[in-house]
């Protein structure tokens, strides 16, 4: 979050940079790490296939400390005045304190799949949120001309989130939905795992990846009681995922706590996904994985971080709150798929035959409509 002094400055940057010479542009922007997202690299692959006249980048997160991030916001508004397309997954501070130029055009895509948690301003003056006050300092989500939604139910929620109407949001899937739909990159992937966990051939390969909680040392005691009920069945593996974030790993014998694939990538290697509040089970509902739902703090958790979805029918799956409920859930064996498809077809659109190559001709066309008008 900018300083006052920091945007006093880059109010002054603005106004010189502001009568810089538009370039024919495609910057990806985001503040969420220093590499672009799976997403991201996917999108802008596709641009520099099919538009070969624009220079296509990004302007991700300094990997540097040395390099400050007011300096990083620096870059960031010089993008912002000289391209012609602008594609966000974060917020870029910039992007709400200046009006963006008339034949400019930013559009902001989800990081992930869908949601589970409230954010941006839907989650105002609370524990993890911005306070109203930054939020008004500086225009937070102001300036997209579009902002893109996998599905119908994730376009009410993002409406809410960014405080615009439902007419600016596009329903269009991420480029990660032709991943998971391609046949052929599954295999490779399971493969892949398989040569590195060569007893994941043999039993049902059950993955476990929770959402990241203040409270670690309660997390592993919990977790632990159900993993050790899971093990103790010899035709089950048990696959822990820990949010990237997380600091405590169940370090049990027969479990594999994996560090050499993503969550995204285990998911092609799992017969049923356990989690609880976390994103990713809106790609293993793509994918058709019976999901189990391990949310034995639901309300602490939905106390200190507001939910979207903690109604029973608004879940992929079953709502276990005890270690044995999941136990007897995941070795029953059965699974409602029709509950599976109400949720996947009410928050994931997956009807485009290329998502990828679909999402830049969209982007790029509507940037071009804009221009034209």
């Amino acid at each position: 979050m900018p300083s006052f002094i920091e945007r006093i400055i880059l109010k002054i940057l603005h106004f010189f940079m502001k009568f810089l010479p538009m370039q024919k542009k495609i910057i990806f922007m985001s503040s969420r790490s220093s590499m672009p997202s799976k997403d991201a690299a996917m999108l802008i692959s596709e641009l520099r296939r099919t538009h070969k006249d624009y220079l296509v980048g990004h302007l991700c997160v300094p990997a540097s400390r040395s390099f400050g991030y007011f300096a990083h916001m620096c870059t960031q508004l010089l993008m912002l005045s000289t391209a012609q397309i602008v594609i966000t997954d974060s917020v870029i501070f910039p992007v709400g304190m200046f009006r963006p130029r008339k034949n400019m055009f930013i559009v902001q895509i989800p990081p992930y799949t869908g949601t589970f948690k409230k954010h941006d301003l839907t989650l105002l003056d609370c524990h993890g949120g911005y306070t109203r006050h930054q939020a008004r300092s500086v225009h937070l989500h102001r300036g997209y001309d579009l902002i893109l939604a996998s599905g119908e139910g994730a376009a009410k929620e993002m409406s809410q989130a960014y405080g615009y109407s439902e007419n600016k949001i596009a329903i269009h899937p991420l480029p990660r939905i032709e991943l998971l739909k391609r046949k052929s990159y599954g295999k490779k992937m399971r493969e892949r795992i398989f040569a590195a966990y060569p007893q994941l051939r043999e039993g049902r390969n059950i993955v476990y990846c929770p959402t990241l909680r203040k409270d670690q040392k309660e997390y592993y005691r919990e977790s632990k009681q159900m993993i050790d009920l899971l093990r103790a069945h010899s035709d089950i593996n048990v696959i822990v995922k820990n949010h990237p974030s997380s600091k405590m790993d169940v370090l049990e014998r027969g479990v594999i706590t994996d560090h050499k694939f993503t969550t995204f990538e285990m998911l092609f290697a799992a017969d049923a996904v356990i989690s609880d509040y976390s994103d990713i089970i809106f790609d293993a509902a793509v994918l058709r994985k019976p999901i189990y739902l391990y949310d034995y703090d639901l309300k602490e958790f939905s106390a200190a971080h507001p939910l979207y979805k903690i109604r029973e029918d608004d879940l992929p799956g079953p709502l276990c709150e005890t270690p044995e409920a999941i136990e007897k859930a995941v070795m029953e064996g059965s699974f409602d798929f029709n509950k599976l498809d109400r949720f996947l077809n009410y928050n994931v659109y997956t009807g485009c035959e290329k998502e990828t190559e679909e999402l830049a001709s969209f982007i790029f066309d509507s940037a071009a409509k804009k221009r034209s008008i």
